[in-house]
């Protein structure tokens, strides 16, 4: 390991690479959180007050804390309080900066308050302007502190490895509403000029990442007995159709894994600008917009998020190293829901599109180190480590290992290691040793398990020692749709010669093709399609939105790249320009930017303005990039332009893939 652990007590922790906090010294308890949240200022101005315990020998706590004003520093106890001596270094690290308090010798618990505030440079936080939300009248703020950003939103000990419950009191401007990963205890109306008062009480520990917070025009509404969906006006109808299955998905990842502990599963539909799909904030999963399709074909991130009330929140990852604890358990619990609530056939579709997309992104990172399941990041952000490889590659380990023991053995054992390690921080090591265990008594699969290529897959690069085999059920009418373009493609430049070109450019016809073609490139396209159009029996219309998406992939990763003519044929004859399902339109417009049919790619930077998720606009900016001088220019123009409607993690991510300054 290349991290050493620290044992307190019974449990052993790692020394995050990623966080200077000396959690084998003092560990936090409990954080009170009193904030008032500024639209002026663009700032929260407050106290953090943390409960800590001593668990090794020392007297100085250190803190993560970047981008902070630190006002004063106190200790408090029953008889008194008394101000402490502290250093803040804004560059202790490569990740941040410390803040190094001083504490009293001899005790084994104690009670410190800081005052500070946040400030522009808090990349946990997004301010939005009336203009940039969908009311157009109130301002909006929402976070996002995963992976080691709420180090910029209050001090803390920024790691997983350290779990806390929470408490907060926060006053916002009328008649804004808050919410926050808490539940909500009280709420008071005060006076216009003095704002409205909300208390939210966390009762179960979470680490600092997992504090959340959202302040806005927002409405609820109720979708189930432990649930509302909360949005601004505009989306709450919608927003609460699209997800009207919430219950369903807990109760059968209840039936799975055992009870739901966090009492309220609240949903937060945010503005375009959050740059995640779905951010698992207990109590309150934050939701992009983007997932409203108007027919519950992309609910697969809401059962994703649901599913890490148990992995990821409930049982966490020690450091980000092995964030796969988190993503690969939480996308393989996800697809045993959609299996349940669908069909096991669906669960082989998605696993096959995300075993292209994780091939994807092995391509993007060159099949590096960070295509390690556990890579080292002692020198890298979570942030830049962050793709399909704790997601898909985990998902690939856990399914491997589901057809290795037998897939009802190894859902008794899914859910006894979540029963194990409940309210836990874990690493991979921890995993190994509990799976090995589990299966002690049962010598056959033992014995496979002892022969299992474990580190191939911890610590391998690329795709990992072997790929599971998935069902075609419903993904050969796909293959055949784009294997029947491509050979129509290929048949049509032996026999014409590449004149599709000609919609970007009529007058690039020459030779004998020019002489022969009609004057209006609409008859000659015509003309062409009746005498050599695609012989094929599949309806594209008959397809489900993955099943497309798996269409779109597949032209996507063929040697052959379609011709300008094809990819305007596939536009007419499957009337793309009325799709809003934001996954299919993102492989269409990167098979567009592929095959530099130039009439698209205003429309590509469009959609890649329109999202702000990640997932979304970064392959979109790369492959405009990397198409030639005409894409080049519109990526880098079109991201200086609306630069200011992405979240800073998006900013921070797109400048690199652009080579821009930050």
């Amino acid at each position: 390991m290349r991290l050493h652990s620290l044992v307190t007590g019974s449990a052993s922790l790692l020394r995050d690479p990623n966080s200077v906090a000396n959690i084998d010294v003092f560990q936090t308890t409990h954080i009170h959180l009193a904030w008032d949240v500024d639209f002026d200022t663009s700032t929260i101005d407050g106290t953090a007050t943390l409960t800590l315990k001593r668990v090794g020998d020392g007297n100085q706590l250190v803190l993560d804390c970047s981008h902070l004003v630190i006002h004063n520093i106190i200790e408090t106890n029953d008889l008194s309080s008394a101000p402490l001596n502290h250093d803040f270094k804004p560059s202790a690290s490569l990740f941040g900066g410390s803040l190094t308090i001083t504490l009293p010798e001899g005790r084994d618990t104690y009670t410190i308050s800081i005052n500070y505030a946040t400030t522009d440079k808090s990349s946990a936080l997004q301010w939005l302007t009336p203009e940039q939300t969908l009311g157009k009248v109130y301002p909006y703020l929402f976070s996002q502190c995963q992976a080691i950003h709420a180090r910029t939103m209050l001090p803390c000990q920024d790691t997983p490895a350290i779990k806390a419950t929470y408490s907060a009191s926060v006053r916002v401007p009328s008649p804004l509403n808050a919410v926050m990963s808490a539940n909500r205890r009280k709420e008071s109306e005060a006076s216009s000029s003095e704002g409205r008062y909300f208390e939210f009480k966390q009762t179960t520990p979470i680490p600092a990442y997992l504090i959340a917070i959202a302040v806005g025009d927002i409405h609820s509404k109720e979708i189930g007995p432990r649930s509302v969906v909360w949005s601004e006006t505009k989306n709450l109808e919608a927003a609460a159709e699209e997800f009207s299955e919430t219950e369903a998905f807990i109760e059968t990842a209840e039936s799975l894994v055992g009870p739901y502990v966090w009492e309220r599963y609240d949903i937060l539909v945010l503005p375009p600008s959050f740059p995640y799909g779905g951010m698992e904030n207990p109590c309150l999963t934050f939701i992009t917009p983007s997932l409203i399709a108007g027919d519950k074909s992309l609910v697969n991130v809401l059962a994703h998020e649901i599913s890490h009330s148990w992995t990821g929140n409930l049982v966490s990852c020690a450091s980000w190293e092995h964030f796969w604890l988190n993503e690969g358990f939480t996308r393989f619990l996800e697809r045993k829901i959609l299996a349940k609530a669908r069909s096991e056939a669906e669960r082989q579709l998605r696993s096959t599109t995300g075993l292209s997309a994780l091939k994807e992104d092995l391509e993007f990172l060159k099949n590096g180190p960070l295509t390690q399941l556990v890579p080292d990041l002692s020198a890298d952000s979570p942030d830049d480590a962050f793709s399909q490889v704790p997601y898909e590659k985990g998902y690939m380990l856990l399914y491997t290992l589901e057809q290795l023991v037998g897939a009802k053995k190894f859902e008794t054992c899914f859910r006894a290691h979540i029963e194990k390690f409940a309210g836990r921080s874990i690493d991979t090591d921890q995993f190994k040793t509990f799976i090995m265990y589990h299966f002690v008594d049962d010598h056959p699969v033992h014995q496979q398990l002892v022969k299992f290529p474990w580190d191939e897959w911890f610590y391998g690069t690329g795709l990992g020692p072997s790929t599971p085999t998935f069902s075609e059920e419903l993904v050969t009418p796909c293959k055949q749709l784009a294997e029947s373009w491509i050979e129509t493609d290929i048949t049509n430049e032996m026999e014409f010669g590449d004149i599709g070109a000609m919609h970007n450019n009529p007058s690039s016809m020459n030779g004998a093709a020019s002489e022969n073609a009609p004057n209006d490139y609409g008859k000659w396209h015509s003309r062409l399609w009746k005498e050599t159009g695609v012989i094929n029996e599949i309806e594209f219309s008959s397809l489900g939105a993955w099943q497309k998406v798996l269409f779109f992939g597949n032209l996507l990763e063929s040697e052959h790249v379609l011709s300008v003519k094809m990819i305007n044929k596939i536009a007419d004859d499957y009337s793309l320009h009325t799709c809003t399902n934001v996954e299919v339109l993102l492989k269409w417009y990167q098979l567009c930017i592929k095959s530099r049919a130039i009439r698209f790619y205003e429309m590509a930077a469009h959609y890649a303005v329109a999202h702000g998720r990640m997932r979304y606009n970064r392959p979109i900016y790369r492959a405009l990039y990397n198409s030639g001088p005409i894409g080049q220019d519109l990526a880098l123009e079109t991201f200086k332009l609306h630069r200011a409607v992405y979240h800073p993690i998006a900013v921070q991510m797109i400048s690199k893939d652009l080579n821009l300054e930050l």
